[in-house]
């Protein structure tokens, strides 16, 4: 763990903002230390059936912003277009940290998403029935994909069932 006195690490390097908690500094602030390793891997995967295998996980392009401050988060980031269609379909969550089920409880115009986090990785299990998909621009930007059916597959399941699970790794230094 990265201090044993901060509670919630932040991820993906781009931003990394840990919330310290009392005595973490000399006045509680947020040190040069708090910037977090660069990452390793981010992607958002679609939970389907296994037919349909590794189509299902996309890339996360975007930047990642992930902050905690005062036992409350902020998670920011744009779905894949692969997924989607295109890449404005943002995600922009906040919420509070539950101690009963140790995750952040978040909340957005797109959905919700419960999201633990370390020094390691960041974990969101999302439904955002607020998205949009796109299937003739998924079907555009996939023209020459080896694995085309089976990401049109996965879009189509994805509007019935807009659920999904966001995971940023990052590397230690």
């Amino acid at each position: 763990m990265i201090g044993s006195r901060r509670r919630a690490a932040a991820v993906w390097g781009l931003v990394f903002v840990v919330r310290c908690l009392p005595g973490c500094g000399s006045d509680g602030a947020e040190s040069s230390d708090d910037v977090g390793e660069p990452p390793a891997e981010a992607h958002y995967t679609v939970p389907v059936a296994s037919d349909l295998g590794d189509s299902a996980t996309y890339p996360v392009t975007s930047r990642v912003l992930w902050k905690v401050e005062n036992d409350n988060a902020t998670l920011r980031y744009r779905l894949p277009a692969d997924l989607v269609g295109d890449d404005s379909q943002g995600i922009s969550m906040t919420g509070p940290w539950n101690a009963e089920t140790s995750v952040f409880d978040l909340a957005g115009a797109m959905g919700t998403a419960h999201c633990r986090a370390d020094e390691a990785m960041l974990h969101c299990e999302e439904e955002l029935p607020g998205i949009h998909v796109d299937l003739a621009a998924v079907e555009r930007r996939l023209a020459n994909a080896p694995d085309q059916a089976a990401r049109l597959e996965v879009s189509r399941r994805f509007i019935g069932d807009p659920i999904g699970v966001l995971e940023v790794r990052y590397v230690k230094r």
